[in-house]
């Protein structure tokens, strides 16, 4: 029997994206994410996309909205743009004034503020991604 919170046996976890560009924030969210969710991650919007594309199996992108380069803004109006069926979690350490008119177009499905409460995120992907 499985734990709670946990896929049953042999049962297929839904397939999640971390983006961030700090490889200890996408290794937190991955640890308290494993048991219910199998997860890949990207360092960056480009290397998501290019993931993204390859992986048609995916339900979910966790993306943090500031990073070098093209940041998780561009990048969840892209994955809304090509891939709507994908759900899109945005995070962030600042103040995202964005955030309720980007939830209101529909370019995100959830914002969280960091720092993350790992029980929050895991929540919040739940909700989205049953």
């Amino acid at each position: 029997m499985s734990a709670p919170n946990e896929a049953p046996t042999g049962a297929k976890k839904p397939l999640v994206l971390v983006v961030d560009d700090e490889p200890f924030i996408r290794q937190m969210i991955r640890i308290a994410l494993r048991r219910q969710f199998d997860i890949v991650e990207a360092g960056s919007a480009e290397e998501a996309l290019a993931i993204i594309d390859k992986s048609p199996a995916l339900r979910a992108v966790v993306s943090d909205a500031r990073m070098p380069g093209a940041g998780g803004i561009e990048l969840m109006m892209a994955v809304q743009r090509r891939f709507p069926m994908i759900r899109r979690l945005l995070v962030s350490g600042y103040t995202c004034e964005n955030a309720d008119r980007l939830l209101r177009e529909g370019i995100i499905d959830k914002f969280l503020e960091k720092p993350l409460d790992v029980r929050e995120i895991s929540s919040a992907l739940r909700g989205l991604v049953p």
